[in-house]
């Protein structure tokens, strides 16, 4: 409290005390981290990226917790993608300051292609099918795999014997990776005898 003394002309002074309540109502300064951007780590979909926490000061003090992190995932394994990190500080007096920081990480990994040989047979109209599923042989992707294609799948008679085609792989993230096949097509159709008078 605070004691205020008031003396007249005369001589004569009063006392009185009154309370003078100061609030801190400064939140802490906390410096705006920069994004981070990276590609994945090799075969994963993910990238480990170790974060520093942002410098916070204040007038009157940190809170004992320091500066925090919330959306920081598991292991620091940032997925493909975008990733929000919120920085928190709080100083003793209640006052709280946050800052954001976007972590986005790229897939940049082709899927990995393995095809097998294979057989088809002629039907009796003279045609062979195979499928992009046939040729592939356990493809794989870091990610993830959205398409898988081949560049020839209906075959005829002037394509008997080794075709060479090639399958084609695009993962979730738009990497594309190709490998060649050896479609074999085989005619074992008889030939139809026709009778003349």
């Amino acid at each position: 409290s605070v004691s205020v003394v008031a003396t007249d002309v005369n001589g004569r002074s009063a006392t009185n005390a009154f309370a003078v309540n100061v609030t801190d109502t400064e939140a802490p300064v906390l410096v705006d981290p920069a994004d981070v951007t990276g590609t994945n780590d090799a075969g994963k979909c993910y990238k480990v990226v170790v974060l520093t926490a942002p410098v916070a000061s204040d007038n009157c003090g940190i809170a004992v917790a320091g500066v925090t992190a919330t959306g920081i995932p598991a292991d620091n394994k940032f997925p493909v993608g975008t990733t929000t990190v919120t920085w928190s500080v709080t100083d003793i007096h209640g006052n709280t300051t946050t800052q954001s920081q976007d972590v986005t990480i790229t897939d940049t990994e082709a899927p990995n292609v393995i095809t097998r040989p294979v057989t088809i047979y002629l039907n009796a109209s003279g045609i062979a099918t195979t499928t992009a599923a046939a040729v592939n042989n356990g493809s794989t992707d870091n990610c993830g795999i959205a398409t898988i294609t081949l560049s020839k799948t209906s075959f005829n008679c002037s394509n008997v014997g080794t075709n060479n085609v090639v399958l084609i792989i695009t993962d979730i993230h738009g990497n594309t990776a190709s490998a060649n096949a050896v479609v074999t097509v085989v005619d074992n159709i008889p030939p139809t005898a026709v009778c003349k008078n």
